[in-house]
């Protein structure tokens, strides 16, 4: 597995901070983040990958490149309005106090997390 490098430390600290988490990562076996290179690209790129299903992340993907005029980058983004995003087919969070309980007791891992809730959902392999 070519793991980033933080990637046992995390698997380590969510495994004993929550049970969910240590039965996710024990599934999903040795499997990890690809990274594509440009870091915030793999970023961008988890975010829609983790709205839905693979084929529907690609076409989300498609309609935020275009809105970015290009290469999606922070400051483009950082410029976007809620409603462009929306149009992308981006959705709001939903339920955010709920979720900010549990994803304080996954601090700092919460990426490497979400990684593996989604991909207990959907185990095809995907390179963000």
């Amino acid at each position: 597995m070519d793991a980033p490098d933080y990637w046992c430390n995390a698997q380590e600290v969510l495994s004993a901070r929550c049970p969910v988490m240590r039965g996710l990562i024990a599934s999903a076996g040795p499997v990890a983040l690809q990274a594509r290179g440009d870091p915030y690209q793999t970023l961008a790129r988890s975010i829609v990958g983790q709205q839905i299903s693979v084929k529907a992340a690609a076409s989300v993907w498609a309609r935020f490149e275009a809105a970015c005029v290009g290469k999606p980058e922070a400051v483009r983004v950082a410029d976007m309005s809620l409603d462009c995003l929306r149009a992308c087919g981006l959705s709001e969070r939903k339920s955010r106090q709920e979720a900010a309980a549990l994803g304080e007791r996954l601090r700092p891992w919460r990426s490497v997390a979400t990684w593996y809730l989604w991909r207990s959902l959907d185990p095809e392999p995907v390179s963000y």
